[in-house]
């Protein structure tokens, strides 16, 4: 498999939503879901639950220490 980089653009609200309209997304739904993410990037959804160890008896792990326990997936040749 080739590999090719990956790059982050940072988009305003606007053009986030005339890209998501762009994707066949009705207008009016594409701009509530570019202000959502807008909301996310300010923090609305950084909150933690109980529900991961309610429903498999385990604390849940964080990001960085799944990827690291699971590196040899994410690594070719």
């Amino acid at each position: 498999m080739a590999q090719r980089p990956v790059r982050h653009c940072r988009l305003s609200v606007e053009e986030l939503a005339r890209r998501y309209a762009g994707f066949g997304i009705p207008e009016l739904y594409a701009d509530a879901l570019a202000r959502m993410d807008e909301a996310i990037s300010h923090g609305s959804e950084d909150r933690t639950t109980t529900e991961v160890e309610q429903v498999t008896g385990r604390k849940p792990t964080i990001l960085i220490d799944f990827l690291a326990a699971h590196s040899e997936a994410y690594h070719t040749g």
